[in-house]
């Protein structure tokens, strides 16, 4: 929100993947007069996010931004779509849609979880022999500034950045990711030996630095 113009004002802000609706409320701390409608696939997402946001003016609605039933034309002055584009099937036909979405002078924050994202889980369980599947749609920067210079938006600011978060042990790492459906599956089960083995092979390669 804060790389947005000071100026803007939005009536209208659609929340695409609004979790459990903390970037809404930020929305609306900053807006206080905006009409928000927040969307988000999981019904848990949503009630957590009316039950927590305290949220006025805001339409909640669960809806799978793959399908073009609910997306509406010339309607919003801003979409900000924090860390759900990746979740898509096909993150281009999302961003025109979104820019079809948009009125004349309109914004469109957008921010993803790159291709790398993971990594250091997906050679780990390599490592044990496990093969994990990361949700696709993990793409490259190159490739989602592409989709927003095919639909046709003007990219006032690109950029990248690398953020580490630590975990106690593995198990809360597979559990954090298994919250965000970063993960589809993987190959096997994940029996107390294979746990310990991928364990140590953690430890052993990315030591805590605290």
């Amino acid at each position: 929100l804060e790389l947005l113009p000071w100026d803007l004002n939005p009536k209208t802000v659609l929340d695409l993947g609004c979790g459990d609706g903390e970037c809404s409320a930020a929305i609306q701390k900053r807006w206080p007069t905006c009409s928000i409608t927040a969307v988000d696939l999981s019904e848990g997402m949503l009630l957590q996010a009316r039950k927590s946001a305290k949220l006025e003016r805001v339409e909640f609605l669960q809806a799978d931004m793959d399908e073009s039933s609910w997306w509406r034309k010339n309607c919003w002055d801003l979409v900000y779509a924090n860390m759900a584009l990746q979740w898509s099937a096909d993150g281009l036909q999302v961003v025109q849609r979104v820019r079809e979405g948009l009125r004349p002078g309109a914004y469109f924050a957008l921010g993803v979880f790159l291709d790398g994202t993971c990594g250091e889980l997906v050679s780990v369980f390599g490592a044990c022999g496990v093969r994990l599947k990361p949700r696709p749609g993990f793409h490259t920067g190159a490739v989602v500034g592409g989709w927003l210079s095919v639909a046709g938006l003007s990219q006032f600011f690109t950029g990248e950045h690398r953020e580490v978060e630590h975990f106690r042990n593995l198990l809360a790492l597979l559990g954090k990711l298994r919250d965000l459906g970063a993960i589809t599956g993987m190959e096997g089960h994940l029996t107390p030996g294979l746990l310990r083995r991928l364990e140590a092979y953690w430890r052993e390669k990315y030591p805590d630095p605290r």
